[in-house]
């Protein structure tokens, strides 16, 4: 937009205290300013830009739930937890579409059942993989192999594991 060389600001408007026939102004949310009152009302965002406005879609470009993702993206690069909103509200509208019978699959969580598991946990070791001898011969010679458990003896003839291993050769050393 280009202005002419005789453009002038406009001149400062003064906030005025009352009208001329007593009555208050409508303010931008739609409740009245009254003098008589406590001027504490907050002059922020309107009621009709809430959060929860844009995000249920009654709202119009440019404060679109996609305009405020855009925003959050670009400008402020933080759209993470808008993103995480987004999908939970997503997951509690599909959850909330199951049948019963899926339902059932995904038990409530409580307190009670987590302490017990934990406490169940604690104290019995974790159960070991028992293998069929199919599995074992079909992975024999290969990376899936199961290892056998070796145990090494430290007793005679045997070399300390933390010990410092031998030199090893130079070409100058020849015997």
């Amino acid at each position: 937009m280009v202005y002419s060389l005789a453009y002038r600001r406009p001149p400062h408007v003064p906030r005025r205290s009352s009208t001329v026939s007593g009555e208050s102004e409508p303010s931008i949310g739609g409740s009245t300013l009254d003098d008589s009152r406590d001027v504490s009302i907050s002059y922020g965002i309107p009621e009709a830009l809430s959060f929860d406005r844009i995000i249920d879609g009654g709202t119009c470009p440019p404060c679109t739930t996609r305009d405020f993702m855009n925003y959050l993206i670009y400008i402020e690069h933080a759209a993470e937890n808008l993103q995480f909103f987004l999908w939970h509200k997503d997951y509690l509208r599909r959850f909330d579409l199951l049948s019963d019978h899926e339902r059932k699959l995904a038990p409530e969580w409580t307190v009670e059942q987590a302490e017990a598991q934990a406490l169940a946990s604690k104290d019995s070791p974790a159960p070991m993989k028992s293998i069929s001898a199919d599995a074992m011969a079909l992975f024999k010679g290969t990376d899936f192999a199961v290892p056998k458990a070796t145990v090494v003896e430290l007793g005679k003839g045997a070399s300390n594991p933390f010990g410092t291993p031998p030199m090893t050769p130079r070409s100058g050393d020849h015997d």
